[in-house]
């Protein structure tokens, strides 16, 4: 016993020395509360378990060294993807961020949506939108909206490269044709356990991106519940013009944002969720969503499946009309389903029987031996995805439309989607059709 206290506390004292005297990091200062944690990583890793090589543990504390944590500094411009394949999402975004002087401005969709957080401007910060807006009046006029940030929700810049304090060097490895270091942060919170990673290589002395992935699992449900990842495409550690934080090209000045609070993330601040991980809007639309359409789960396990569906149909709506398309998507009564529910519903019942009024079948079983067992138009993109007619009580207008979609392509080659609206609005001038 004697020996064992007097071999650790040699070895306690190896270590304080090494660490003071070659300042591997700041944090590591804190020797009493470090000294365990590099004790049993150097174990884990020495292949004689219990055995302590002094020479050999000096080289561990020296690679510690080697990989301390980097930074990417106070300021950055980079461009990216943000890629989310559960909602088979591609986002392409560009980045302007100075932590120096409290500025961050994130552009979408090659500047479709534009959004601006700035620390510095009135008493908590102000953030921004700039993004297109079509009315009765005007089509894809520019248009801004802001929300003044408060007292207990300052407005503060929007990285889009994690914070590593709490991320650990754990290999090295290539991606992407790169040699990158691998850093990763895992995080347990109630049922669920969040793998955050995040790829970097060196480049000129200073650390560059190359990819930022998340993975979470649920425990409940015994599946992962959430993955997305960042591919970082270009990154320069120079400072941005400040005249990159002044909006400008608007139609109007900015005013306040009309919508409800629990939409400024997606609308004002969408990377904020995937950077941070931060969801709490997403629980504040799910609650909205639940009590609007009258929803009540069986347990835990559906609520929490649920939820996550709704998760991700949520980033697809939000992302789509971050784009400025020719629509704009909106929450359901779908928005909890899967796909798999989503596709029970598109199917037919089989008729009762008896004539039904059509010509007979003119060709004879000879004559059909030839033809496939299958044949489905979706695969050859002749079919547009189903629309939902909800209460309308128009489908003669819905197949209507699919009969010239089809007609169209056989006779062109050319798929294009057909507006079932235009059969049965009631006002094409002033859109104040009150039919559907």
């Amino acid at each position: 016993m004697k020996t064992e206290c007097s071999m650790l506390f040699l070895l306690f004292s190896f270590v304080t020395a090494f660490v003071f005297n070659n300042e591997i990091e700041t944090g590591y200062k804190q020797v009493g509360d470090k000294f365990k944690t590099l004790l049993w990583k150097y174990l884990s890793k020495t292949s004689k378990p219990g055995v302590i090589d002094f020479l050999d543990f000096e080289e561990h504390l020296k690679s510690l060294k080697a990989h301390k944590k980097p930074s990417f500094g106070d300021y950055y411009i980079l461009r990216g993807s943000l890629n989310i394949p559960y909602a088979e999402i591609v986002e392409p975004f560009s980045a302007w961020i100075d932590f120096e002087a409290g500025d961050s401005r994130i552009d979408f969709y090659g500047g479709m949506m534009k959004t601006y957080q700035l620390a510095n401007e009135g008493d908590y910060g102000v953030m921004y939108r700039v993004a297109p807006m079509t009315t009765e009046t005007v089509q894809n006029e520019m248009n801004c909206f802001q929300i003044t940030g408060a007292g207990d929700s300052p407005v503060a810049p929007q990285g889009v490269i994690p914070d590593l304090d709490d991320f650990e060097h754990v290999s090295d490895e290539v991606i992407e044709g790169e040699d990158c270091q691998v850093w990763r942060n895992i995080t347990t919170s109630g049922d669920k356990t969040n793998t955050y990673t995040l790829w970097l290589k060196k480049q000129d002395g200073h650390a560059v991106p190359v990819r930022y992935e998340m993975k979470g699992f649920n425990n409940i449900l015994g599946s992962h519940y959430d993955h997305y990842y960042i591919d970082y495409e270009e990154f320069s550690p120079e400072k941005p013009d400040s005249g990159v934080f002044k909006v400008e090209g608007v139609a109007t000045s900015c005013h306040e944002f009309p919508g409800p609070g629990l939409d400024h993330v997606y609308t004002f601040n969408p990377m904020k969720e995937f950077i941070y991980y931060h969801d709490k809007h997403v629980e504040d639309n799910f609650d909205q969503f639940k009590r609007h359409h009258k929803r009540n789960y069986h347990n835990e396990t559906e609520q929490e499946s649920r939820k996550n569906v709704f998760r991700h149909n949520l980033r697809y709506i939000h992302s789509k009309n971050r784009a400025n398309l020719s629509f704009r998507l909106g929450v359901n009564h779908l928005a909890d389903r899967t796909q798999a529910e989503l596709k029970v519903l598109r199917g037919k019942q089989k008729s009762s029987g008896g004539y039904n009024g059509g010509l007979p079948f003119k060709y004879t079983k000879k004559e059909l031996r030839d033809v496939p067992k299958a044949f489905d138009w979706r695969l050859r993109g002749a079919v547009t995805p189903v629309r939902d007619q909800s209460v309308c009580g128009s489908c003669w207008s819905f197949g209507t439309a699919g009969a010239i979609e089809g007609a169209l392509f056989v006779k062109t080659g050319k798929l294009v989607a057909v507006s079932q609206q235009v059969y049965f609005s009631t006002d094409f001038v002033d859109f104040s059709s009150t039919f559907c």
